[in-house]
């Protein structure tokens, strides 16, 4: 399998440049900043996984 058949999720910590690198390589990815889901559970961040 190559990296980009997976779906990504960068937690709150991961700079958004990072998750935009990422994406600029042609993955998938979901952040929790930009999902508005900063200091969440780890219940709720694992349900968004």
């Amino acid at each position: 399998m190559r990296l980009t058949e997976f779906s990504w999720l960068a937690d709150e910590n991961i700079d958004g440049e990072v998750v935009e690198f990422m994406r600029g390589r042609g993955l998938t990815v979901q952040s929790i900043r930009q999902a508005e889901m900063r200091g969440s559970s780890d219940a709720k961040i694992l349900e968004m996984a």
